[in-house]
């Protein structure tokens, strides 16, 4: 097997793209997957953290040490769940929604950047077939 055919070695430098064009877009203030956290808080706002860990696919340390370093950085506010004292709910800072909006447009730029090369029916198919390949994977995330 030649290793540029290696689905790993695609699937890494695909991120490495990803990375690139990213750190270019957006610059290196808040990586993607800060981004992605303050996404999902933004949609909805008071989720709880394991269940924003579910929705981005990360375990419980990852997540936790993310809202930490975002909290910290004054994007993220978390507080005790009135009704649920184990639980921690999410919400965005106002620096958070200006970081969240000023963000926005550079990563959907990144994403046209990245997909640029397909066609339209070949970016929905690209997208469709990552899914199934994660969905199937051991872990289901």
């Amino acid at each position: 097997m030649r290793i540029h055919n290696a689905v790993g070695h695609l699937i890494r430098r695909a991120m490495q793209a990803h990375t690139a064009v990213w750190t270019e877009e957006v610059g290196t203030e808040l990586t993607s997957l800060q981004f992605s956290v303050l996404n999902e808080v933004r949609a909805q706002p008071g989720i709880d953290q394991r269940t924003l860990g579910e929705r981005i696919a990360l375990d419980k340390s990852t997540t936790a040490d993310l809202v930490a370093r975002l909290v910290r950085r004054g994007l993220l506010e978390r507080t005790r769940d009135e009704f649920d004292a184990r639980r921690n709910v999410l919400r965005l800072t106002d620096a958070g929604v200006q970081a969240h909006a000023a963000t926005l447009p550079f990563a959907q730029r990144t994403q046209r950047r990245l997909l640029a090369a397909l066609s339209a029916e070949e970016r929905a198919m690209f997208k469709r077939l990552l899914a199934v390949v994660i969905e199937a994977s051991p872990d289901g995330t």
